[in-house]
């Protein structure tokens, strides 16, 4: 016999466009003010925009939301204030110097509080609801690569039973794959790859006999 634990793992990847390299620097945004002020679905845009970037201007966030940059100011504004989005330096762009900008890319998990808790469920959601619609518009722009070792568009929902090693090794490799994606810098020939893994444990009996 042996112990085990039932853990559905979601995985969806689909491409992006190209930006700037991912800084994986580790800064956790721990309080619960923060992750609700991320939650907020322009502000959790233009700091996931940021995330993808490492470093980015608000022109260059704009560009890569599709949307004007007056429209983004009061929302960099606020997330500077909350301490999410980083001034790192000043670059010079036409007549006068553009600010960049880099955010904290580790969230606090703290199941223990409920506020917590809640706000991070809205990450979550919002982060699996932006994964479906990246998919999607791969998948019906008939150029997704769906197999072999160039595949870009994936999606493979698992479940399984997994022992306390088992489960102590997906961990491993879901944190390959995080420092694989953020840790990547942009070179020549490289797309920007948008990958979402969500992991939690199903509401059954946590144990199973096995032969």
């Amino acid at each position: 016999m042996r112990a085990t634990k039932h853990v559905p793992i979601i995985y969806a990847m689909g491409v992006k466009q190209i930006i700037d390299q991912v800084d994986s620097r580790d800064q956790t945004v721990r309080s619960v003010a923060h992750l609700e002020a991320i939650a907020e679905p322009n502000r959790y845009a233009v700091y996931q925009a940021v995330a993808w970037a490492g470093v980015s201007t608000i022109r260059e966030i704009a560009e890569t939301l599709g949307r004007k940059p007056a429209s983004l100011y009061r929302h960099v504004a606020r997330l500077v204030g909350a301490g999410l989005l980083i001034e790192v330096d000043e670059v010079k762009t036409g007549r006068r110097p553009a600010t960049r900008y880099r955010a904290r890319p580790k969230l606090k998990y703290d199941p223990d509080d409920p506020a917590n808790a809640r706000a991070l469920a809205q990450i979550v959601e919002r982060g699996c609801r932006q994964a479906a619609g990246g998919f999607r518009a791969a998948v019906e722009s008939q150029k997704a690569i769906t197999s072999g070792p160039d595949r870009d568009t994936h999606f493979t929902p698992p479940s399984g039973w997994l022992t306390p090693s088992e489960l102590a090794r997906a961990n491993s490799l879901i944190e390959e794959l995080r420092t694989l994606v953020l840790g990547a810098p942009r070179r020549p020939g490289t797309r920007l790859i948008d990958l979402t893994v969500t992991m939690s444990p199903r509401n059954v009996s946590t144990t199973q006999e096995t032969t």
